[in-house]
């Protein structure tokens, strides 16, 4: 207190600002700490950025989720199996992930078809478009019930787009049935556990009774991974034998 005092009095005596001291040239060390915390805060957020941004592309772009060649080689081998006059496949001895029919969905494109397997387990979804073997078969009364993923290429990744009336064909061994949507895909997003959509009448009791056929596309809500999921309803309009 005295010397800093005391330097005060001198300075208002003779008027002079004095000169700065080597010490006062140099960053005071608080200021210096201050720099090398922003500077590493900085390195943070870019890390994250980056990190950010790398993990948006392989979701876009390097993560197929449904690998495009598995399935183009399960629309093969199927089409050589009807060919081949192969036993119906919509069987419990069927091989989870084996092709069992075709799905097209116009809206999507005209070239647009992937293969409906057998099961929803991830191996079984990264070949195609999983059926929940507890559902209806293709064109039966009932709720036929598929699953797939969205992703850069997923099947579904345009699914929460349709329009009510957009058209779902399904095509088996010996049938087309063509089924319409009944809602927006996007406008309808439930829990990961609501399993009531895979009920012979969704939005009924289990034990309802079913008097039509119906079809039910169920794939994530969010682009990305998420727990919600948006659903997709329809009815059959129409049935012909190929």
């Amino acid at each position: 207190m005295a010397a800093t005092t005391l330097h005060n009095d001198m300075v208002s005596d003779q008027s002079v600002t004095p000169a700065p001291t080597s010490s006062d040239e140099r960053p005071r060390p608080e200021r210096r700490t201050s720099r090398r915390a922003l500077l590493a805060a900085g390195g943070v957020l870019l890390a994250a950025g980056l990190g950010g941004s790398a993990y948006v592309a392989w979701e876009l772009f390097a993560d197929p989720l449904m690998d495009p060649a598995e399935a183009a080689k399960g629309i093969s081998d199927l089409k050589d199996a009807w060919e081949a006059g192969t036993p119906d496949p919509f069987t419990p001895h069927t091989v989870p992930g084996t092709a069992i029919a075709l799905l097209r969905i116009p809206d999507f494109g005209a070239d647009f078809e992937v293969p409906v397997v057998y099961g929803t387990t991830n191996a079984a979804l990264s070949k195609g478009v999983g059926w929940f073997e507890s559902t209806a078969k293709p064109g039966e009364i009932g709720n036929f019930a598929v699953a797939g993923h969205r992703g850069s290429h997923g099947p579904f990744v345009k699914l929460p787009g349709l329009a009510v009336g957009a058209r779902v064909e399904v095509e088996t061994r010996e049938s087309l049935f063509v089924y319409a949507l009944d809602n927006h895909p996007a406008d309808t997003v439930v829990l990961n556990s609501d399993t009531w959509v895979l009920d012979p009448v969704p939005g009924q009791p289990p034990t309802t009774k079913p008097t039509v056929a119906r079809i039910t596309l169920i794939t994530c809500a969010e682009l990305f991974h998420a727990p919600d999921r948006a659903v997709a309803f329809g009815h059959l309009v129409e049935s012909r034998a190929k």
